[in-house]
């Protein structure tokens, strides 16, 4: 009796450990599964940032962004903080014509925002999109602050 009592007990003992272990290996295996998927996602996200479209917009829009810096004058006697800035936002034709303009924050200063908005004006027309971007228009942000000596 005392025989088959000890090997009761061991059987008892050690099974949970047994499924514990089937248990872990399986978690093992999911946690593997998802890593890899999610590996699989990341890389098809990397892909579609990468792509030549994509490339091909941000080329244009440093186009544009140059195009107005090289407009932007800020006086030095104009009276504003470091980290006053305006922020404007503009709706692009294909022929880089300003179809739409909207303040979306203003500077708090109107000298302020009438030299930045004189400096998109004096821009124009802005570079013309490339065909392959087939798109009628492109919206954009930009942020006009004081030079940051």
């Amino acid at each position: 009796m005392k025989k088959y009592m000890v090997a009761f007990i061991a059987i008892v003992m050690f099974a949970p450990v047994s499924i514990q272990a089937n248990s872990d290996d399986n978690k093992q295996l999911e946690l593997e599964r998802r890593l890899e998927q999610l590996q699989n996602e990341v890389n098809e996200i990397r892909q579609s940032l990468e792509s030549p479209r994509d490339n091909l917009e941000s080329k244009y829009v440093s186009k544009v962004i140059d195009q107005v810096k090289s407009n932007w004058f800020f006086p030095e006697d104009l009276d504003v903080k470091r980290d006053d800035f305006l922020r404007v936002a503009l709706k692009i034709g294909r022929d880089g014509s300003i179809i739409g303009q909207e303040i979306m924050k203003s500077s708090g200063h109107d000298q302020f925002n009438l030299f930045a908005l004189e400096c998109i004006s004096k821009s124009t027309p802005l570079p013309a999109m490339p065909i392959e971007m087939n798109k009628e228009f492109i919206e954009l942000e930009l942020r006009f602050r004081p030079p940051q000596n």
